[in-house]
């Protein structure tokens, strides 16, 4: 609970003694409405500007769910919210992954008569996550409610909640729609419609196409679109595609990060090149720091050439430096 004497005296005191505070210090006094003198939170929020700083500043502290039951409250006492209120609202439950409370907000602000803009259908969308039916229902949304096309942004956030539940028909639907809308693509753009097909049968075939199309949107391959066509290639197994991506990316000098090193250290296990594995883990460590991923993918090469001493060396290393660590990025 806040201390006494702390009460703010303006809206500026008030915004910094909610940024300066604990959350557990403010939830406390939030929670209970006999401690509102502790802050002063209703005395000084007087315009749907200064609810939606609030609302941002809660939000920011992981108390979305304080911050959302102060729109009611405010509306309560005249204090109406605008649509950027209940954009940062949406945008909250989009970082806190509750879909389920952007729809009631979307729906609220309609039924006060509230017009939402490209920003909320674009939040909507975030905050759908998995539900990708909801993504989509926000982007067709904000077509017929605007009447514009939908943007890169707008795109990239339905791409997103398709990449996420493997929605792959529909995430290259969206991707050649791009062109129609006169849509401009970008890397996210590419990465996430392959990252997407990837749960369809031979997810490298589309991968390899989408790759060898970038060049006609006028957009350079960097790092991220090449580690998610190497991902396309190592989930169809097809490590010499995944090692080929690899030293095409480094000849168009882009720079691998330690999760595209990853990848094609564990491609090598497909075909038993124990020595390559060492050489790019190797390298790695020069240019990088390799993680408990990294330690094993080369474990899996070792294993794959019936290297099992020195397997065995290297499994010591990980039970002592990563021991509990949960090893996403290689295991195919």
């Amino acid at each position: 609970m806040l201390r006494a004497g702390r009460a703010a005296n303006t809206f500026s005191e008030l915004l910094q003694l909610l940024q300066k505070t604990p959350a557990g210090a403010l939830r406390s006094a939030l929670q209970d409405p006999g401690q509102d003198s502790n802050t002063g939170l209703h005395r000084h929020v007087q315009s749907a500007k200064e609810l939606g700083i609030v609302v941002a500043t809660l939000s920011k502290k992981k108390l979305w769910q304080i911050a959302l039951g102060l729109i009611p409250q405010f509306r309560a006492r005249n204090v109406e919210a605008d649509v950027i209120a209940y954009n940062v609202g949406i945008s909250s439950c989009e970082r806190s992954q509750a879909w389920n409370s952007a729809i009631e907000l979307l729906d609220t602000m309609t039924r006060e008569g509230l017009v939402p803009d490209e920003v909320t259908f674009n939040s909507m969308m975030s905050a759908c996550g998995r539900w990708w039916a909801h993504a989509v229902e926000s982007l067709r949304e904000f077509v017929f409610r605007s009447g514009m096309s939908p943007t890169t942004y707008s795109f990239n956030s339905c791409l997103g909640a398709c990449e996420r539940c493997g929605q792959w028909t529909l995430a290259s639907a969206l991707f050649l729609h791009m062109s129609v809308c006169k849509a401009e693509t970008d890397a996210y753009t590419v990465s996430s419609t392959i990252n997407a097909c990837r749960a369809k049968p031979q997810p490298w075939l589309t991968a390899m196409e989408l790759l060898q199309e970038i060049p006609l949107r006028k957009l350079v391959p960097n790092e991220i679109i090449h580690s998610s066509v190497m991902q396309a290639c190592a989930s169809s197994s097809q490590w010499k595609e995944v090692l080929h991506g690899f030293n095409a990316m480094r000849a168009q000098s882009v720079a691998p990060g330690t999760i595209t090193y990853n990848i094609a250290i564990r491609a090598c296990a497909g075909g038993a090149c124990w020595q390559l594995a060492l050489q790019l883990f190797s390298e790695l460590q020069s240019d990088l720091r390799p993680g408990g991923d990294s330690y094993a993918a080369l474990l899996a090469s070792f294993e794959a050439s019936s290297l099992w001493a020195m397997a065995s060396k290297l499994a010591g290393v990980i039970r002592e430096h990563f021991s509990g660590e949960h090893f996403a990025t290689c295991r195919g």
